[in-house]
C-alpha cells in the first residue's frame, strides 16, 4: 500500500520525554537572559479565483495555527535528559513569536509548525474560474522543521511553509460510484471506581470511552492493483455517539472503473495527532483524583496530544454500495503535556500538607515532580 498522507511525524515533538526536577528547575529558573523567535506560518492555497482569472500556488496566511519550540535540555546542562517544550499560537496575518530564557552561550532549538484544516483549491478541467473546485476542510500536514541557534538579546526568524496532502482529483470521481462506511473512534478515559462511595482507596480506573464531536478522520483510497493509481483522500468529522449509534458515517466516492467484485480497492484510515488546550472540555482528557482535605472526588481537565494507536484497513465490496462496511474501531492515547500539574501524579500536595491528592494515575504517566 503506498504511504502518502499518514506520516505525522512532526507531532512526535510533542511525546516528551520526561526530566528531573533539578534538571528543568535549576537549569531554567536562573536564566537571566532572554532569546526572541519570530516568524510567519504560510500555507499553498492550491488554485484560487482573484478578479475573474484563476491563480496558481497562491500563497496563504494562516491564523491560529500551533507553533512549536522544542529545546533539548541537554542544550542548558550537558548530561540532562529530556526535552522543553513551547507552544504558541499564529496571529491573524500568521505571524508568530516566542521569548526564551537563555543563559551565556548559544543553544540549539528546533521550530515546526502542527497540522491544520484550510481551504485548499484544485481543478476539474482547464484554466477557467468555472473549473475551481475549493476543498474547505484539506488537512494541511506537511512542512519542514527549522533549526534555530538562540542568544541572549538575539532575534532569529524562522518562517514556516506548510502544504496539503488533500489534493482530490474531481475529474475522475465525476461518474464514481458510492461505497458506505461507518465505525468507532473510542478515547482512553477514566473513570471512577465506585461512583456512590469515592474514597482515597477507590478512586478511577481506566475506560475506553466513544469519541467526542469534530475529531477529523482521514480516509485514503487506493487500488492495490494498479502501482500508478492515484490515492484519493477525504476527510469528515466523528459525531457524539453512543451504544447504539456510530461515531462516523460516510459515502466514500470510488472511480467506476475500479472492480469493487475482486477485491481491488483498499480503504485505510488515520487520526493525525492534535493538541488541546486544558481548558477543552469537548476534547480535552478528563482526570479524576481524590481531594483527602475536601474528602472528594474531583476532576480536573489536562492539556497534552492525542494520537491514535494504529491505523485500520478494510476491502470493500459491492454489497457496500448499499450495507456499510464496518471499519475496525480506532483508539486515541493521551500523552499529558509534561510541565503541568496532574493532582495525585506529580502534583500530590498543596505545600501545606503532605498527600493532599490521591490518583491511581492509570496509565502510568512519568513527569516531573511539582511538589
Amino acid at each position: 500500500m503506498k504511504k502518502v498522507f499518514f506520516g505525522s511525524a512532526m507531532l512526535a515533538v510533542l511525546l516528551l520525554a520526561g526530566c528531573e526536577k533539578e534538571q528543568s528547575q535549576l537549569t531554567l529558573d536562573g536564566m537571566a537572559g532572554v532569546a526572541k523567535v519570530q516568524g510567519k506560518v504560510t500555507y499553498d492555497a492550491g488554485f484560487m479565483v482573484e478578479n475573474g482569472a484563476v491563480v496558481m500556488n497562491p500563497v496563504a496566511v494562516k491564523g491560529g495555527v500551533d507553533v512549536v519550540l522544542e529545546i533539548a535540555y541537554s542544550e542548558y546542562s550537558t548530561g540532562a535528559e529530556g526535552k522543553k517544550q513551547y507552544t504558541t499560537k499564529t496571529a491573524e496575518d500568521g505571524t508568530y513569536q516566542f521569548e526564551i530564557p537563555v543563559g551565556l552561550k548559544a543553544i540549539n532549538a528546533t521550530v515546526e509548525v502542527l497540522p491544520f484544516e484550510a481551504a485548499y483549491g484544485t481543478l476539474v478541467d482547464g484554466y477557467e474560474a468555472a473549473n475551481v473546485i475549493v476543498i474547505e476542510k484539506a488537512m494541511f500536514n506537511q512542512s519542514s522543521t527549522k533549526n534555530v541557534s538562540l542568544e541572549n538579546a538575539k532575534v532569529r526568524t524562522a518562517d514556516l511553509t506548510v502544504v496539503t496532502t488533500s489534493k482530490f482529483d474531481y475529474a475522475s470521481l465525476s461518474k464514481g460510484k458510492k461505497v458506505k462506511i461507518e465505525g468507532n473512534v473510542f478515547v482512553q478515559s477514566e473513570d471512577w471506581l465506585d461512583k456512590e462511595t469515592i474514597t482515597k482507596t477507590q478512586v478511577n480506573k481506566s475506560l475506553d470511552a466513544k469519541v467526542g464531536q469534530n475529531v477529523t478522520v482521514l480516509l485514503a483510497v487506493e487500488n492495490v492493483t494498479v502501482s500508478d493509481a492515484p490515492m484519493f483522500i477525504y476527510s469528515f468529522q466523528t459525531v457524539a455517539s453512543d451504544n447504539t449509534t456510530k461515531s462516523y458515517a460516510f459515502e466514500v466516492p470510488v472511480p467506476d472503473a475500479w472492480n469493487l467484485a475482486d477485491g481491488d480497492v483498499s480503504f485505510a484510515c488515520t487520526i493525525e495527532d492534535f493538541y488541546v488546550e486544558a481548558e477543552n472540555e469537548t476534547l480535552g482528557y478528563k482526570h479524576l483524583y481524590f481531594d483527602i482535605d475536601g474528602d472528594k472526588g474531583k476532576t480536573q481537565y489536562l492539556a497534552g496530544v492525542w494520537s491514535l494507536a494504529a491505523s485500520p484497513s478494510a476491502t470493500p465490496s459491492v454489497l457496500n454500495t448499499e450495507v456499510p462496511l464496518q471499519m475496525p474501531s480506532m483508539k486515541l492515547l493521551f500523552e499529558p503535556r509534561q510541565d503541568q500539574a496532574i493532582y495525585g501524579v506529580n502534583k500530590k500536595d498543596k505545600g501545606d500538607m503532605t498527600g493532599n491528592y490521591v490518583s491511581n494515575n492509570v496509565y502510568g504517566w512519568t513527569l516531573p515532580s511539582l511538589d
